[in-house]
């Protein structure tokens, strides 16, 4: 009975390939015929591509160039009827076991960063670099209290830029990964500051390749929400204060320190997993609750702060989710609060 078996998994396994080579072909037809001049990758791993290391494949993942591309990719997925995702730096992300079908749009080649002056306004489209990163393109000081940023600038890089420019008004990002873009359509930030402090205009593109710019009061900004959550930022001006360089490291320093002392660090993970409810913080909630250590798999609730799930090795997302779903029950049981994750869950359930 055993090889007949074997027969049929050759089999499988064989129609599997043909499947596989009929995507790329039909995907490489599609590229071929937008135009497009990024980079292109099947079956990418996405554990390579989010902080919680976990994860199936991106069934394709490109990488615009330029806005020009974007446009492209985002026009002739809705063309042809594909299934799209915007990945930033995958840091607020949680990818399920099956992976992401349909085109993966990885926004790292939009970086780049300048102090632009003080009025706000968006100057024309620039090329994507991280040149001004590299210390010799560094302003000092010129311009006044401006950064124009691309989305996928990570919020590091944004931050030293800013410093050593003597700007302040980033000092709350010190110790948060992931990049502007996200970071703007989520909101993100501390007790001591959100985006939304920060945020002058922000340029976005929607479904049909079409740009539009907001003003800050246009935007809805709440607590890790922006009310633009359908749209993709692709830019935005940051209105920052003058200060004095060393003081704002300074700053920094202590930000840093303090995450460091409050958060895991070490092991994969995707920051906070659930919003704070307006009485009480969720993590104060889940360590009353007993979850410090609660495990499924190699998926744990940290030590370290109880709304933090940290990945200890092999992790799946179903172990995560896991967790995740015997957290809500428990705390809507107990304390009758109906529990918001923060991270976001992406892709289809695996085998």
């Amino acid at each position: 009975m055993s090889k007949p078996k074997a027969q049929i998994w050759y089999l499988d396994f064989d129609i599997y390939r043909l499947v596989v080579w009929l995507n790329k072909k039909i995907w490489t037809e599609i590229f071929h015929e937008e135009k497009l001049k990024g980079d292109v990758r099947f079956d990418e791993p996405m554990t390579e591509y989010t902080s919680f290391r976990i994860g199936g494949p991106a069934e394709v993942m490109f990488f615009p160039e330029d806005l020009s591309d974007l446009r492209s990719v985002l026009r002739g997925a809705k063309r042809n009827n594909i299934q799209l995702f915007i990945l930033g730096l995958g840091t607020n992300l949680l990818v399920k076991d099956g992976g992401i079908p349909g085109v993966t749009v990885n926004l790292k080649n939009l970086n780049k960063i300048e102090i632009v002056g003080s009025q706000g306004a968006n100057p024309p489209l620039p090329p994507f670099t991280l040149a001004p990163l590299r210390g010799a393109g560094f302003t000092k000081g010129g311009g006044g209290g401006i950064i124009y940023a691309e989305a996928g600038v990570p919020l590091p890089m944004l931050l030293s830029f800013a410093a050593r420019n003597g700007l302040e008004g980033l000092e709350f990002t010190a110790g948060i990964p992931g990049a502007l873009g996200g970071a703007i359509i989520m909101n993100a930030g501390t007790k001591d500051g959100e985006m939304k402090d920060v945020v002058d205009t922000v340029t976005l593109m929607d479904s049909d390749g079409e740009i539009k710019t907001a003003k800050r009061d246009d935007i809805s900004f709440g607590y890790r929400r922006s009310g633009i959550e359908g749209m993709i930022v692709v830019n935005a001006n940051l209105k920052l204060r003058k200060g004095d360089p060393e003081v704002i490291k300074e700053g920094i320093k202590d930000h840093i320190k303090e995450r460091k002392n409050r958060e895991p660090s070490g092991l994969p993970n995707a920051g906070s997993v659930f919003k704070n409810p307006e009485s009480v913080p969720a993590g104060k909630i889940l360590e009353e609750l007993g979850f410090k250590g609660f495990r499924v798999g190699d998926a744990e609730v940290s030590r370290v702060h109880a709304n933090f799930i940290v990945n200890r090795g092999k992790a799946k997302a179903s172990d995560v989710i896991s967790i995740i779903n015997a957290i809500k029950e428990k705390v809507l049981k107990e304390r009758k609060i109906v529990l918001e994750p923060e991270i976001r869950i992406v892709g289809i359930n695996g085998n």
